[in-house]
């Protein structure tokens, strides 16, 4: 945890550089340092840090065919990097962990600083409170998909669908579950006309959805000969109904305000946002208290966290200049109290207790 306080405190001062700054070269670098900054703590972390790194370590030493490991049920794109390191003769655990943390954070970072109104909110957000940046501790594959979604996005507000599509593909390749993305710039492109009746047909497909999971799984397990998903049906679990039910109150907190400042409503990206916003904590609540398995049907709840990233900003951005470093600085207080009372409480993504790689250990 003392890298990550370390990690956090160095975050304000790269990004206020970033903000500040003219010159596009200083500003590469900077961005190239806070990708570099982020990977740390995911690349330097033992197979034991991390609810499916183990599981992750052995994927990376097996040496199967492409059809066993299409029985198996794993997306080609992950098997591809897999294949491309044993080509090239890489064993270490460590350099499979380097390359997708830092492809995960560059998509990631990428995609906030071309996408938001306050990309200073959006990384704080990112790191603490979306609990996005610990994801990547846990399923390597769902976070690649989910940050491929990222790096979608303003191509997908820039109505350059084909390329959105195309990464968003890119990203199925990595999580089959990403399948689910190429709906959102359908909705995107009528969320402004639709908005209501958008958000209420999702609430009532993501309810079905929670009451057909053990049948979906049992399809799956046949369909794809896959063992894991008839796993995925007799596991139970207690999710964070606290998360949940303070997710509702940053809900009603938001929707009070933006019912104020009309004016949110009139902007298509916030419109998007907070559709995410709304269909994210429903999703939650199906989790916490209705029975939605988070292990397995229940991750798609990862991509409409994605919304966190980017509705605060909106709300700083309505702050009076004159109390805005204030409401950044209480943010940033706040965002740091919230990850260690979540972490205290919750073994989130199973990343404490934090353990360095054998590998660091030799290296230093």
């Amino acid at each position: 945890m003392g890298l990550y306080v370390a990690i956090y405190l160095c975050l304000l001062p790269v990004c206020i550089l970033i903000n500040i700054t003219r010159s596009d070269i200083i500003k590469k670098y900077l961005k190239f340092l806070l990708i570099i900054t982020l990977s740390i703590l995911p690349v330097f972390r033992d197979q034991t840090v991390g609810t499916d790194t183990s599981m992750y370590v052995d994927f990376f030493s097996w040496n199967m065919t492409w059809a066993d490991w299409i029985h198996y049920g794993t997306e080609l794109g992950f098997v591809s990097v897999i294949k491309t390191f044993h080509f090239i003769g890489i064993e270490s655990y460590f350099f499979y962990l380097l390359f997708f943390s830092l492809l995960y954070n560059y998509l990631m970072i990428t995609g906030i600083f071309k996408l938001s109104v306050n990309p200073l909110i959006s990384i704080i957000t990112y790191i603490t409170i979306s609990t996005l940046f610990f994801f990547n501790f846990n399923v390597i594959r769902q976070s690649l998909a989910l940050a491929f979604f990222v790096y979608s996005l303003p191509f997908m507000f820039n109505k350059k669908y084909y390329k959105c599509y195309l990464i968003i593909i890119i990203g199925v390749f990595f999580h089959y579950s990403a399948l689910l993305l190429l709906i959102f710039p359908i909705i995107y492109s009528n969320i402004e006309k639709r908005f209501k009746f958008t958000t209420i047909i999702s609430v009532i497909l993501i309810y079905a959805y929670t009451k057909l999971t053990t049948v979906l799984l049992g399809f799956l397990a046949n369909f794809t000969g896959a063992t894991r998903y008839n796993n995925y049906i007799g596991l139970t679990e207690s999710n964070g109904g606290k998360i949940c039910i303070f997710n509702i109150l940053v809900l009603i907190v938001l929707t009070i305000i933006a019912s104020i400042n009309r004016q949110l409503f009139r902007d298509k990206s916030f419109l998007f946002f907070f559709y995410l916003f709304i269909v994210m904590v429903f999703t939650y609540f199906c989790v916490s208290f209705l029975g939605l398995k988070y292990e397995g049907p229940g991750r798609i709840l990862n991509y409409f966290y994605v919304a966190d990233i980017f509705i605060y900003p909106y709300f700083f951005n309505i702050v009076n200049v004159r109390y805005r470093m204030i409401s950044y600085l209480f943010f940033y207080i706040f965002a740091f109290t919230y990850v260690c009372v979540v972490f205290t409480y919750v073994p989130l993504h199973g990343v404490l207790p934090y353990k360095f790689s054998p590998y660091v250990d030799t290296i230093l």
